[in-house]
């Protein structure tokens, strides 16, 4: 029997890549052993629900392929399980942990809760009953046994004056209807394991296998958080990065690859999975890796899948450009980009006129105006006789005139880089004056030799 597996965000915000980071390892478990892996929306802190915030949890996971299974009895066949539409079910289960003596009503005041954990409310509300004395032990799959002193565990609220559960009745009951076998969730619950498993064993339910995977850090090792770094999945698509890219970065972090390999696909990493290689030292969520992984991903694709990537994500404002010349352009960029965002910028001068600013940024080491100028007269005459123009003739043209002139060939080649780019470093020379075209060419020649 395969691993049934979940997710469980709430819709109290933008999706956390902490939510994505979970969720990979949880479907690629189901994957690897034909199970199922599930969604649920855990929405029973009503003060706290995001409008949108469920719609943007479900595309943000579709961004990454990290789907979710439906049908009858994974949810139902259009959507999620939901905590608020399954009021009735923890009502019920509460009556029975009311009834066999280990829950309790009490209008004491909230106490303190431990990290993660929603605020109790006030009021009269129903608590597991903890005794004073002994201990309770839990099993993670990762850290082992752990022992928790009974006199260190609160009381927690089970469910709310208002009706709705607190997320410690819920994801108990949640789990084991739905049938997880093995749950993945950040180490910040770890605390609240022993609190569940009084709550499992109180209603004689079997435990499911649990795994709390190592907090997400900073630079500095601290919590990662949005005040140090972007945390927003929101944020990574419209940056530019590739879905597959995350995948791949999220995969590392924490988790090494059997054959030590840091570039693979959700495909592989499903297929070697071996979760008894996960790191729990807290794994840098750094930014440069995952640009370095984005750059290596945006090569991988062919120049006809880079160009729709860019129009389908709406990179570019030049999506209307027909699209052989549109690609032309992105097979020049290709290897530089290290994110889908870079590409307007750094192909700005095919669209528009480059702005070289002083004539003497267009002198090279020791090149002088006279020099510099005949350099761009004979390149202006050799391209303009070439009778083909195409990558062949446009570069022994510009090296014939490069080999006339007084000027060195290093100061001709930057004097025309600037001259057609504006730029000290662009795309490949020869290549840029074949995709400008004969026109362009000749007539950024001319008015660079216009300011000398």
């Amino acid at each position: 029997m395969g691993a049934r597996t979940r997710i469980a965000p709430s819709p109290t915000g933008a999706p956390h890549v902490g939510t994505a980071y979970q969720a990979l390892f949880s479907k690629a478990l189901a994957v690897q052993t034909g199970g199922q892996f599930l969604l649920r929306i855990e929405d029973t802190d009503q003060s706290r629900k995001v409008e949108g915030a469920e719609e943007a949890i479900k595309r943000s996971l579709r961004w990454l392929g990290l789907d979710w299974d439906e049908g009858p009895d994974v949810g139902g066949p259009h959507g999620p399980y939901r905590q608020s539409e399954r009021l009735d079910i923890y009502r019920e289960h509460a009556e029975r942990l009311e009834k066999s003596g280990a829950a309790y009503w009490s209008d004491a005041p909230p106490k303190q809760q431990a990290e993660g954990e929603e605020e109790e409310p006030s009021g009269s509300a129903l608590r597991l009953r903890i005794p004073e004395e002994g201990q309770t032990r839990v099993v993670d799959q990762w850290r082992g046994e752990v022992t928790f002193e009974n006199s260190d565990l609160t009381e927690p609220v089970l469910l709310k004056s208002d009706g709705f559960p607190t997320y410690h009745l819920a994801v108990v009951v949640d789990d084991h209807l739905m049938g997880i076998t093995h749950v993945l969730r950040g180490e910040e619950w770890l605390p609240s394991l022993p609190k569940h498993v009084r709550i499992y064993e109180a209603l004689g339910y079997s435990l499911p296998l649990f795994h709390h995977t190592p907090l997400l850090r900073n630079a500095d090792k601290s919590k990662l958080s949005k005040r140090k770094n972007p945390v927003s999945l929101d944020w990574f698509r419209e940056q530019g990065n590739l879905p597959e890219a995350l995948v791949n970065f999220l995969g590392i972090l924490g988790w090494s690859h059997p054959e030590e390999k840091e570039h693979f696909d959700f495909e592989e990493f499903c297929r070697v999975l071996d979760l008894s290689r996960i790191s729990l030292s807290g794994p840098i969520f750094d930014l440069e890796k995952l640009a370095h992984l984005n750059g290596l991903w945006i090569r991988s694709l062919s120049t006809a899948q880079l160009v729709e990537r860019l129009r389908a994500g709406d990179f570019t404002t030049h999506a209307e450009v027909e699209t052989p010349r549109l690609e032309a352009i992105a097979a020049l960029v290709q290897e530089r980009i290290e994110k889908l965002s870079d590409f307007d910028d750094q192909v700005s001068f095919f669209f528009e006129e480059p702005q070289v600013g002083e004539p003497e940024d267009l002198l090279g080491k020791k090149a002088t105006p006279e020099g510099v100028k005949e350099a761009l007269g004979l390149l202006s005459q050799r391209l303009g006789a070439v009778e083909s123009w195409e990558l062949a003739s446009v570069e022994a043209a510009i090296r014939e005139a490069a080999g006339e002139a007084s000027e060195k060939t290093r100061n001709v080649f930057m004097a025309l880089r600037i001259a057609l780019t504006g730029r000290k470093v662009s795309t490949p020379l020869f290549e840029t004056a074949d995709v400008l075209g004969r026109e362009t060419t000749l007539a950024r020649l001319d008015v660079a030799a216009g300011l000398l």
